[in-house]
C-alpha cells in the first residue's frame, strides 16, 4: 500500500453554529446571512484539519478561543481540499543527476511511455517501461553507463560477472559490461543463457565466461514484475560449485506488490538474500517527471499523474 495522505481544512462558526459547514455560493448562512455579503463569524472559530493516511484517519480540532469578530466571505465548507500522494511530497532537486539524466533519457527514447497500458498480470497501468524500444548503437551506449553507475553506487567492487537472462538481458550485460571497462577500469565478464540447450558444438545453455569458484554474479534485468526470469537464473548460476549471486539490478523499481505484500523486488531480496536496487523508481520517476518539460513537452502532466495515484493506491507499495 502506498502511503496517501489527504489533508483538509475546514473553518466552522464556533458558536451555535458550530457544527455546521456553510456551502459557498448559494447556501444558506447563519441568521439568513447571504454568503456573498460581509459575515460577522461567532466568537469562537475552530478550524477542523483531517488527514487521511492511508486507510487511517487522524483528525485534529484546534479552538482558538475568542477570537472576536472576523469579517468577509464565508466560504466555510471547504477552504482547503489538497489530495496528493505522500511519496510525491519528497523533494526531488537533490536526486543523483545521472537518475535525473536517466528519466530524460527514457522519455526521450520513448521507453517510458504514460497513457493506457496492461501489465502481464493484467493489471490496467497508466504507465509503461519497454526496454525494447531500445534501437540504437548510442542509446545502448548511454543505457549500459547508467546500470555502470547503479551497479557501482551500490555494489562498488564486489561483483566480477554480469549475468543476463535471455533475452532482453543479453544486450544489457554486454553494454554494462563495457561501461564498466569504460568509466571505471574494471574488465567484468559477462554471461547469459540460451532458452534451449544446444544439442551440439560445446552445448550446454551458458554463453559466454564459464563461471567458476569465486565468482560473484549480478543479474542485470530490465524491470521486474512478478520475478519469473530471476528465479529460474538463480539455481542456474548457483549450480556452478563455489559461484555466488552477488545481486540484482534493474532500470526501474515500480514498486508493486509481488506475490504478497512486499514489492517484486523486495521479495526477492528476501528470498535469496542478494542486494537487489534499481537506476531509478517509480516514486523518483513521477516525482522528478510530473509538469516537467522535457525537450519541450510536459510528459507528466496533472490528469496522468491523478491517475498513477490511483493505481499506487490500488497495487503500490515501498
Amino acid at each position: 500500500m502506498g502511503w496517501w495522505l489527504r489533508l483538509n481544512v475546514f473553518l466552522l462558526d464556533g458558536g451555535h453554529n458550530a457544527d455546521k459547514f456553510y456551502k459557498y455560493g448559494g447556501h444558506p448562512a447563519p441568521d439568513g446571512a447571504s454568503p456573498t455579503q460581509p459575515y460577522k463569524c461567532g466568537q469562537n472559530v475552530k478550524v477542523k484539519i483531517a488527514f487521511d493516511v492511508g486507510f487511517k484517519i487522524l483528525t485534529a480540532f484546534i479552538r482558538l478561543g475568542r477570537a472576536g469578530p472576523v469579517r468577509g466571505r464565508v466560504p466555510s465548507i471547504l477552504l482547503f481540499d489538497f489530495d496528493f500522494n505522500f511519496l510525491f511530497l519528497k523533494d526531488y532537486a537533490g536526486m543523483d543527476q545521472y537518475k535525473k539524466d536517466f528519466i530524460e533519457f527514457m522519455v526521450r527514447s520513448k521507453v517510458l511511455t504514460f497513457g493506457d497500458f496492461v501489465t502481464k498480470s493484467g493489471r490496467k497501468t497508466p504507465f509503461f517501461i519497454n526496454t525494447g524500444n531500445y534501437s540504437t548503437g548510442a542509446q545502448l551506449e548511454k543505457l549500459g553507463l547508467y546500470y555502470a553507475e547503479a551497479l557501482h553506487r551500490n555494489l562498488g567492487d564486489r561483483f566480477n560477472v554480469l549475468f543476463g537472462p535471455a533475452y532482453k538481458g543479453i544486450p544489457l550485460a554486454v553494454t554494462a559490461s563495457i561501461a564498466l571497462n569504460a568509466r571505471y577500469g574494471r574488465d567484468v565478464s559477462f554471461c547469459f543463457n540460451r532458452k534451449e540447450a544446444k544439442d551440439h558444438g560445446e552445448g550446454g545453455v551458458m554463453v559466454g565466461r564459464k563461471l567458476s569458484a569465486g565468482d560473484r554474479v549480478v543479474i542485470i534485468e530490465d524491470v521486474t514484475t512478478a520475478g519469473t526470469s530471476v528465479r529460474e537464473s538463480v539455481p542456474l548460476i548457483r549450480s556452478r560449485a563455489g559461484v555466488d549471486v552477488a545481486g540484482l539490478v534493474v532500470s526501474v523499481d515500480r514498486m508493486e506488490r509481488g506475490a504478497g505484500e512486499k514489492s517484486a523486488l523486495a521479495e526477492l531480496r528476501d528470498e535469496f538474500g542478494f542486494a537487489a536496487f534499481s537506476i531509478v523508481n517509480i516514486e523518483e520517476i513521477v516525482g522528478y517527471l510530473h509538469n516537467r518539460e522535457v525537450d519541450g513537452e510536459v510528459a507528466l502532466g496533472d490528469g496522468v499523474m491523478e491517475r498513477i495515484r490511483e493505481y499506487r493506491r490500488e497495487y503500490g507499495c515501498s
